[in-house]
């Protein structure tokens, strides 16, 4: 539970969304700030504002304007205090342990602030159990390791892909300065 000083106050939370370059349809912005929404109406929480990054890597936090600018909002109080930030799950967070932990540990221990995902509601930052900061890891663990397979994967089809007929073979359009025959350029 996030930490207050009288039971009726309000928690006030900034959400955050993330899309990566990787086509995620199935988790659009949308669909994620819909289920902040929701997490935060059943939980009572005050959702303030929602930032999105649209078509960036979760593990480039300094590229993504709208996850700084959640951070500059918060150290500045330009909202007031806030005392949540909630994203749908932590992958959209981040997908890398170390910035993972990095601004957590900037939110909880400077900002005073907690973090909470909707996916994995059950991790609790503002508790000081060593089992939420090892479930946290765990889970971002989980998300760079789907990362770095997915980048495995795509180099493998794309050397795959060029073996077979050239990289251009499955269409597109062939680099400036260079002439595309059949399959090859």
């Amino acid at each position: 539970m996030p930490r207050r000083t009288n039971v009726c106050e309000i928690v006030r939370v900034f959400g955050y969304t993330r899309v990566s370059k990787m086509n995620e349809g199935k988790l659009s912005t949308e669909m994620q700030t819909a289920e902040i929404e929701r997490f935060c109406e059943f939980n009572g929480y005050e959702l303030v504002k929602i930032y999105s990054d649209e078509d960036l890597s979760g593990s480039e936090t300094t590229q993504r304007e709208s996850f700084n600018e959640m951070f500059t909002d918060i150290e500045n109080n330009n909202f007031g205090k806030i005392d949540m930030v909630v994203c749908y799950n932590i992958s959209r967070f981040s997908r890398s342990v170390i910035d993972l932990n990095t601004y957590v540990l900037k939110l909880k221990n400077d900002l005073k602030c907690d973090f909470r995902s909707v996916q994995e509601s059950f991790i609790d930052t503002s508790s000081s159990s060593p089992m939420s900061s090892f479930l946290l890891n765990i889970f971002a663990s989980v998300a760079q390791l789907e990362r770095d397979r997915l980048i495995s994967v795509i180099s493998d089809s794309n050397v795959n892909r060029a073996k077979i007929g050239g990289r251009w073979s499955n269409g597109g359009v062939a680099p400036y300065g260079y002439k595309k025959e059949g399959n090859t350029i």
